[in-house]
């Protein structure tokens, strides 16, 4: 195992490095932490240069010392006898073992056995695929010309519902199915019949004009009872007289005439009707004859006269037109019943009547009273109940207009589907289609498992195929998808490796694509060696710096490939290293967290940082406890612009090396976090919205003109530009400010 590195003189940014005093040896699990330029790749090209046991052909007058576990050491000059075995995955291994612009590159061999029983199976194999083929064409072939007759007899059938019901939304063949998909098995049970169908489609093509008024309901007094107990309480009387003239009590119709003439003649000395003298005598005879009980008599018998009409019953007739067609049987059935009960009633009252005014005209005769039959009125009442009954429902019709259509709507379309899947041919293609379709399926099986089986045996065949298979099942678990392989090609006698995308040749990779492929093509690299136990591993940056969005696949797979339960003295299992020694450089903050949590025992991890002190200076140190506390990027970036900004000395060199990325880095979050568009929004578009224009612009310039440190000269050179950099941080801080829950919750993180 490395114990430590010492020193390093003049390579590239390790100008004149030494080991710092309180520095922590190196443990199993190793993870250094450095943002991008800061010096990461440059240290790892010191540990290829003891793998390749030559030093890197850049930095040919450079020195190191390495120590190693058993204090030895390990120097410029002593790597090329070195027997340590270290492998690096780095920009250098990417650079000379990958080819991004279609060209061919050396394959990863395998172990693998020729074998010829195995290239005869092939062949054979290749004959029933060929086969299949064939019959898969014959039967898609077929499938075609069922599906297009199916789809005619469902556009055609879509086509005439939508006319029948008069539909104005869309119906076609889709929704035709969508209602199948519906339906039970039986079919027939969804057919409105034949009797109800005329109803049901006028509901369901009926206008707002279709739609009635309410009808009244009547309200009736039924009076014949008590009209006929009035009349026999008078029929049973007699007036009672002073004085009778018998005459006059024999001859009613003579009283009746005698006893008007007293009123027209009263007061007068000649009658009006023979100018005689009339005697007070005579007068007086009469007016006894006629006393004041008879003519209260008569006025009750004549006032019973009167109310006759309140006796009867009177209604207005209802017309077919005020009810839906529906109800028109039933009405004219109860009309009909209801006047015969009615005619009845008011005849029952007529004959009262004319027993009244035979009374009135005989008032000492003996009349037979008055037989009331209570079932006439509760006939007359049951028909005008059924009547109200009828307006109810018609009414409540009226109510449920809409919802009646509706209803009627989905009732015949299901209806007409139903009994298009019954009657048409359309049931019978579709099993035609299906078992196609099956055929279809078997052949394209068959051939699939066949070409599986050929992949196998030709894998057997060769070892460069073997190597294809372990590094294509990598770049798809990181990927998580299988467009991008790695294929076996000839050149002349010998297999070479090529990267293909869907078929052609790979071109225009990601950043994050090429990334994934090189570490896949690095991890099966590492199958062709004998003992993974024996390698120390270093591991540089297997994150793109431009494309994140794998590092959860890359974690995993990193722990899968180096570590490993294992059980120890005790019996009980704990995680081990599968590996020697493993180191991993990462620039992402998010990265560098999952990586953090890989398994080891903490005395058996340990966390370091690169970091750029000046124009040619890196320097590797113990992780800062205060970026070990940070979970979150977002944080960490926060504590960094913080530091600077309460900073005293903010022309530090060091310090202010580190700002520009880190404050690009946190606008980039806090923009996005403030407005999480899913458009093509750029960090500075964003900025201009929530800074302003101005403010935005000055800001994202001094980012852009000094982040990513790609040239260090300008923090040099440019000494009026570096104070724009506090100013930027200044008004970043103000702004935050101003968002006080925000602020608050970043200040207690850097607490």
């Amino acid at each position: 195992m490395i114990k430590s590195i010492n020193k390093i003189d003049n390579f590239g940014v390790f100008q004149s490095y030494r080991k710092p005093t309180d520095f922590d040896d190196f443990s199993l699990k190793n993870i250094i932490y450095g943002w991008n330029y800061s010096g990461k790749t440059t240290l790892s090209r010191v540990f290829s240069s003891v793998e390749r046991r030559a030093l890197h052909t850049d930095y040919m007058s450079a020195k190191f010392n390495i120590e190693k576990s058993d204090n030895s050491l390990i120097n410029e000059q002593s790597i090329v006898q070195e027997p340590l075995k270290v492998k690096v995955f780095n920009s250098d291994f990417i650079e000379a073992n990958l080819k991004w612009d279609g060209g061919e590159f050396d394959p990863i061999l395998l172990l693998g056995e020729d074998s010829i029983e195995a290239k005869k199976t092939i062949d054979s194999n290749e004959l029933i695929i060929q086969r299949c083929r064939s019959g898969y064409k014959t039967k898609d072939k077929l499938k075609k010309q069922y599906d297009l007759s199916i789809a005619d007899l469902k556009k055609q059938a879509a086509k005439n519902i939508k006319q029948n019901l008069k539909l104005i939304e869309a119906f076609t063949a889709t929704h035709l199915d969508i209602i199948k998909s519906s339906l039970t098995e039986d079919l027939s049970t969804y057919i409105v019949p034949e009797s109800d169908m005329n109803i049901t489609l006028r509901k369901a093509t009926s206008s707002d004009t279709d739609k009635l008024k309410p009808i009244n309901k009547y309200q009736l007094n039924y009076r014949l009872g008590s009209y006929i107990e009035k009349a026999n309480e008078l029929l049973k009387k007699k007036p009672e007289f002073s004085s009778t003239i018998e005459y006059l009590r024999d001859n009613p119709t003579v009283a009746n005439w005698v006893e008007s003439g007293l009123e027209i003649n009263d007061k007068k000395e000649k009658c009006e009707f023979c100018l005689s003298d009339i005697s007070e005598a005579r007068i007086s005879d009469l007016r006894s004859h006629f006393s004041q009980d008879l003519k209260d008599y008569k006025g009750k018998l004549k006032l019973l006269i009167e109310n006759k009409f309140h006796a009867k019953i009177e209604y207005t007739k209802l017309l077919p037109q005020e009810f839906y067609q529906e109800f028109h049987s039933e009405l004219s059935s109860i009309l009909t019943d209801l006047e015969s009960y009615v005619s009845a009633y008011n005849s029952k009252a007529d004959e009262v009547s004319e027993l009244v005014e035979k009374k009135y005209d005989s008032p000492f005769d003996d009349l037979t009273l008055v037989e009331y039959d209570k079932s006439i009125q509760e006939e007359v009442e049951s028909q005008f109940y059924k009547l109200n009954d009828l307006i109810e429902r018609n009414n409540q019709k009226t109510k449920d207009f809409s919802l009646e259509k509706e209803a009627a709507i989905e009732s015949l379309k299901k209806s007409y589907v139903a009994d298009f899947y019954i009657n048409s041919s359309v049931l019978s293609e579709k099993i035609k289609s299906e078992l196609l379709e099956a055929h279809k399926s078997r052949y394209h099986s068959i051939a699939n498992r066949i070409k599986a089986e050929n992949a196998t045996l030709e894998a057997s065949i060769s070892k460069a195929h073997q190597g294809r298979e372990t590094i294509n099942e990598y770049i798809s678990g990181f990927l998580g998808r299988d467009e991008i392989k790695i294929k076996v090609v000839k050149n002349g006698d010998i297999e070479r490796f090529k990267l293909i995308r869907d078929g052609g040749i790979a071109k225009n990779l990601s950043e994050g694509e090429k990334t994934a492929i090189a570490f896949s093509f690095f991890l099966t690299k590492l199958c062709e060696e004998q003992e993974l136990e024996d390698l120390i591993i270093y591991i540089d940056d297997p994150i793109s710096s431009l494309d994140s969005n794998h590092i959860f696949q890359i974690n995993a797979v990193i722990k899968n490939v180096f570590f490993k339960k294992e059980a120890n003295e005790h019996g009980n299992e704990e995680w081990k290293l599968n590996c020697k020694q493993i180191f991993i450089s990462t620039h992402n903050f998010e990265f560098f967290s999952l990586l953090k949590e890989l398994p080891l025992k903490n005395n058996k991890s340990s966390f370091y940082q690169v970091k750029r002190i000046n124009r040619t200076e890196s320097t590797l140190l113990n992780l800062p406890k205060s970026i070990l506390r940070y979970s979150s990027e977002y944080h960490y970036l926060f504590s960094v612009i913080h530091r600077f900004y309460t900073s005293e000395d903010k022309s530090d060199l060091e310090v202010l090396m580190s700002i520009p990325n880190a404050l690009r880095r946190f606008i980039e979050l806090y923009t996005y976090s403030k407005i999480p568009s899913f458009s093509e929004v750029t960090v500075d578009q964003r900025a201009e919205i929530l800074f302003g224009a101005l403010e935005s612009k000055r800001i994202m310039k001094v980012l852009h003109y000094f982040s990513h440190l790609n040239n260090i000269e300008r923090l040099i050179n440019n000494s009026d530009l570096i104070s724009d950099i506090e100013n930027a941080v200044a008004e970043i801080m103000e702004h935050l400010k101003s968002d006080t829950l925000h602020y608050d919750a970043l200040i207690e993180s850097v607490q």
